[in-house]
């Protein structure tokens, strides 16, 4: 059994929230937190890039990390970058 790394850039609804979105990134309790940083995206704005580090064969581990993303408040949308066994 092998591990799938995901790798996905977070949007916020205003840059204002960037910190506490961050923060509870970090909290993530699904598979093991390898990176979260700040990343250029529009207009002289920022995006969280967070990689993770999920178990290969648990069924519905993706959808739990993205429904996690998804339910922080202040969170615009997730946009899934990579997908890959490692």
């Amino acid at each position: 059994m092998g591990d799938i790394l995901l790798v996905y850039d977070v949007t916020v609804e205003d840059q204002d929230f960037l910190g506490k979105v961050e923060k509870e990134v970090r909290n993530i309790s699904v598979g093991r937190l390898q990176e979260v940083k700040r990343v250029p995206f529009v207009f002289g704005t920022e995006a969280i890039r967070v990689a993770i580090i999920v178990p290969d064969k648990t069924d519905g581990v993706s959808d739990n990390v993205e429904d996690y993303l998804n339910g922080i408040e202040g969170v615009s949308s997730i946009n899934n970058l990579a997908t890959t066994l490692i």
